[in-house]
């Protein structure tokens, strides 16, 4: 572990490991059948799309949030622009739907966490929450595409 992800609170940590129980709970509905109701496949795949496309608008919010309360006026339109896209793209992958939506919506995760990053090399984002993203985007991605690659529409 880092220092910088030894800095975090402990509710963020907490908080966010609960945050992917719909990931997984959702990836195994649909890529095994589990629990073993093929009928709550259709569901299971609604409940991820709508769930991903929240967690990515949330993502966004983020850096809607530091660019109100720590930009310059130089970068602040840049950050609102980039903050407003992954709830567009989230949107776009939702709509669409199925496998395509699936792999929208981990492309759209693996992006912002791009996006952090780069900003956490400028300063402008804080590198403990880019450790944390780093974690949570790994299982949430793994999850959608588990999801798109082995559920019945693979």
């Amino acid at each position: 572990m880092t220092d910088d992800f030894k800095r975090l609170p402990a509710p963020a940590l907490v908080l966010g490991a609960l945050g992917l129980l719909p990931f997984i709970a959702c990836a195994l509905q649909i890529a095994a059948g589990w629990p073993l109701n093929p009928r709550m496949t259709g569901p299971a795949l609604y409940a991820l799309l709508l769930y991903g496309a929240i967690i990515v608008s949330f993502l966004g919010g983020v850096h809607w949030g530091l660019a109100l309360t720590g930009s310059t006026s130089e970068t602040a339109t840049r950050r609102y622009t980039v903050a407003i896209l992954p709830s567009l793209a989230a949107w776009a992958a939702a709509w669409i739907g199925g496998k395509a939506g699936l792999i929208g919506l981990t492309t759209t995760l693996v992006a912002v966490l791009a996006y952090d990053h780069w900003s956490a090399r400028n300063g402008e984002t804080p590198r403990p929450y880019v450790q944390l993203r780093n974690v949570l985007t790994i299982v949430a991605a793994a999850s959608l595409l588990a999801a798109a690659f082995l559920g019945p529409f693979a």
